[in-house]
């Protein structure tokens, strides 16, 4: 496992991968546990997870290694994993936890593979850590119709206490992610995302 630590700004720690595989099979627990519409702030093993997720799928598959490349979590849950509730962890869980472990306060940790990523998972940061940037973010998004999108995103499998969070997030990506992704007009955006820009760039 093969990965570097980057702190774009005071309490956001990124852990930059080099292999997609490497990232998934280390932070599927830590971002399940944080916001999964099935095992949020619950306890699970990895082959409850694998079970649950490929019933969910199509074809009745494990694909989690390969649908997901950007990771975002708060601190405090990780409590349970320090507290042996998660027993066993796996050896990558491990490696995160004794990094981690010499952090003090709150924090915010993202996980990427590749630089496309990072942008969308900075923006999940921002939004926990900076009590400013979440209010101006939520002002915006007061502002549109969201019921098309927190139903793609519910689908997508985010629960709904993250979905304002991951509105933000998805607007602020290309018009060619958001059209593959969304089936909305994204012209009817257009100002709402040039506010987000707006806002994270500062």
């Amino acid at each position: 496992m093969e990965f570097k630590i980057v702190r774009p700004q005071e309490k956001i720690i990124h852990f930059k991968f080099k292999l997609k595989r490497d990232l998934t099979r280390t932070m599927l627990r830590f971002q399940e546990h944080f916001e999964s519409p099935k095992f949020k702030d619950k306890i699970f093993s990895l082959e409850e997870f694998k079970i649950w997720y490929a019933s969910t799928t199509d074809n009745n598959k494990f694909t989690y290694y390969s649908d997901w490349s950007g990771f975002n979590f708060p601190s405090y849950i990780l409590k349970p994993f320090y507290d042996g509730s998660f027993d066993p962890l796996t050896a990558d869980e491990k490696s995160i936890l004794d990094i981690l472990r010499s952090e003090t306060g709150e924090f915010y940790v993202i996980g990427t593979f590749k630089n496309e990523d990072i942008k969308h998972e900075m923006a999940h940061a921002k939004f926990y850590v900076d009590p400013n940037y979440r209010k101006q973010v939520k002002k915006v998004i007061s502002k549109i119709d969201t019921k098309t999108m927190f139903k793609a995103l519910k689908e997508m499998g985010y629960d709904k206490s993250v979905l304002i969070d991951e509105v933000h997030a998805y607007l602020l990506e290309s018009e060619e992610y958001l059209k593959k992704e969304f089936s909305i007009e994204v012209d009817d955006y257009k100002e709402a995302r040039r506010q987000l820009a707006e806002i994270y760039r500062k």
